[in-house]
């Protein structure tokens, strides 16, 4: 699995270090024209090819260019930043389109995994209805626990709207309308059956951005949707284990 959720969620993990180390480089240098061997005739002199003053200033710039890049490069300059932001139970978070606030969370066991339900509540900040944005949420939303020294990190994410237990869905809304007050929503991460020994969950979730994408049927065509930002938001909160 890639390391963008697991590095966002546990920030100060440390990645594997290399088996072996970098050894240091030996220091080197040709022998002096005083070492030359006896009984062997010494190359007659050449002579010596200078460059123009404007080809060195260009190879110094050059030079210099290529250190300051490659400073750049190696402090991920060239890369987009992830920024995310600690937040707490209650505290509502943008994530674009919705605002969504995170309540409180359970944990069961489901056959062989490990759910983890987050009941929250769920506004619609933008003008337009919006009947796939749920989905997008669901997509860039990720759960993780750590046991004993391992981390566990959700496998699926799914969001259902206008639903406060679980069980009542006559009750599920499909569609957040703009105007209308918040209403409840579940947050449900699946996770391996280890995890339903933990009592605590980080739960990451990216801010959406509405950008355009080629259409998966020819290529060709782009259509815009809901995809995940370059920052988001952690919430850690404990968890009430339940029976399901």
């Amino acid at each position: 699995m890639s390391q963008g959720p697991r590095r966002a969620i546990w920030p100060d993990e440390e990645l594997p270090r290399p088996e072996h180390p970098e050894q240091p480089r030996q220091s080197w240098a040709p022998p002096s024209p005083d070492q030359q061997p006896s009984g062997v005739p010494m190359p007659a002199r050449q002579a010596r090819f200078r460059l123009p003053t404007a080809a060195k200033a260009l190879i110094i710039v050059i030079a210099v260019s290529m250190v300051i890049a490659g400073g750049i490069w190696a402090g991920g300059g060239f890369s987009v930043r992830q920024v995310m932001v600690d937040r707490h139970t209650g505290e509502p978070l943008d994530l674009g389109p919705v605002e969504l606030t995170v309540l409180n969370a359970i944990s069961y066991d489901l056959g062989e995994q490990t759910q983890i339900e987050a009941a929250a509540t769920c506004r619609l900040t933008s003008e337009h209805s919006e009947g796939s944005v749920h989905y997008a949420i669901g997509r860039n939303s990720f759960a993780g626990v750590r046991l004993n020294g391992e981390a566990l990190l959700s496998s699926d994410t799914m969001v259902t709207i206008g639903v406060d237990d679980g069980l009542n869905f006559g009750r599920t809304r499909e569609v957040l309308s703009p105007g209308v007050p918040a209403v409840p929503c579940v947050v449900r991460y699946s996770l391996p059956i280890e995890a339903l020994d933990a009592d605590t969950a980080t739960i990451l979730f990216w801010r959406l951005q509405f950008t355009e994408e080629n259409n998966v049927k020819n290529d060709e065509d782009t259509s815009k949707t809901w995809n995940a930002a370059a920052d988001g938001y952690r919430v850690q909160l404990p968890l009430r284990h339940v029976a399901r």
